[in-house]
């Protein structure tokens, strides 16, 4: 890659809106959801955490690309990520801290649990599972979604000190350097099959950044890339059918079900790839104006907060929900009303969040 020449860090430009990603970015946040809601059929829902992972590394390697230029650029990305990041996520951790000390205040593994909340302000939780078979604590069971912006934060950490040490490095060597990812991300889903570490990730976010890095020259060629990504896509959709065929009637049966499995996990990055790589070089195009319809793209636009509230409420409302219906006089809670309950809720505080706090976020990174 040829270095720019600039001292200081560049301006920043305007980024292309992906409204396409952005609708991908709702549908998939609503199948999350649906997910969480105990929807059993939907256990494979899990694929879409690896789409957010490598949609994140296709946006935030553009960034970098650009602006990380020096030691400047890297402390002005990070504080950028901690200005647009870390005021909700702490607003919401620490609601979730008070509503535990709230709901249980007999547990007797109440006071280890808030004593590890350490953990989720230095994104640092379930670290030790990358030398031990099992958690050193109980988590708080309506929290354990954090995981997953855990692995993005440790993401956006070790990608710019990246690229700034790599940086006069000639791009064929960069390409090599990220293909090298595969066959260590899934030696690790082997021999390690927990999914809450970046570990097991570091392909999606590879292959995002190589994403970013290629994205003229895809566009340059976009009908051999198209039919090459197709040929992907169904190659990855070929790996993980498998595992829902296999799994489908035990979860119908409501049986246990392990939910994450490493060729699984491959094959569902090889189409998280090729899907999110069609969307972005086939902008504007008419097939795809589904994914622009108006309220999916703006289910994806809030889709941090949506993340953020989502599971807690998954995870209450059938404990608490039903008690509080029976005082208001139904006996028999509907399961669809706490269905639509949970859902609307979690779309309504979303919104919420979004217009007071992370809408002001970004507009004053804009600025």
């Amino acid at each position: 890659m040829t270095a720019p020449t600039a001292t200081t860090a560049p301006k920043r430009s305007a980024p292309i809106r992906f409204f396409e990603i952005d609708g991908m970015r709702g549908f998939g946040a609503t199948m999350v959801i649906l997910a969480h809601m105990n929807a059993k059929p939907l256990f494979w829902a899990w694929v879409f955490m690896d789409m957010f992972f490598v949609v994140s590394s296709l946006l935030i390697t553009r960034i970098v690309i650009k602006q990380v230029v020096n030691l400047r650029g890297l402390l002005a990305f990070w504080g950028r990520r901690i200005e647009r990041i870390w005021p909700l996520y702490l607003l919401t951790v620490w609601a979730l801290l008070l509503l535990s000390l709230a709901l249980s205040p007999a547990n007797p593994d109440r006071a280890y649990q808030i004593e590890q909340f350490w953990r989720y302000f230095t994104f640092s939780q379930y670290s030790e599972l990358l030398y031990t078979d099992s958690p050193m604590y109980k988590d708080i069971y309506f929290i354990r979604h954090l995981w997953s912006l855990a692995v993005e934060e440790q993401f956006y950490i070790l990608l710019p000190i990246l690229v700034l040490a790599l940086r006069y490095l000639p791009r064929p060597l960069w390409i090599v350097l990220l293909l090298a990812t595969i066959p260590l991300a899934v030696h690790e889903r082997l021999v390690n099959t927990h999914m809450v570490l970046i570990s097991n990730h570091i392909d999606a976010f590879a292959l995002g950044s190589l994403m970013a890095l290629g994205m003229s020259w895809m566009e340059a060629n976009k009908a051999r890339v198209n039919w090459l990504l197709g040929v992907l896509f169904l190659a990855g959709l070929a790996g993980f059918l498998p595992y829902v065929f296999e799994n489908y009637h035990a979860s119908v049966a409501g049986l246990e079900i392990d939910k994450y499995e490493p060729w699984a996990a491959t094959a569902g990055i090889y189409m998280a790839v090729a899907w999110i790589s069609l969307l972005a070089i086939n902008r504007n195009a008419r097939i795809l104006a589904p994914l622009r319809w108006p309220p999916l793209v703006y289910l994806g636009v809030i889709s941090y907060p949506l993340y953020l509230v989502h599971f807690p409420i998954t995870s209450l409302f059938p404990k608490y929900l039903p008690a509080l219906f029976a005082k208001l006089g139904l006996a028999q809670t509907p399961f669809l009303l706490v269905q639509a309950a949970m859902l609307f809720t979690s779309v309504l505080l979303a919104h919420i969040l979004y217009k007071l706090i992370d809408q002001r976020l970004q507009a004053g990174r804009k600025a």
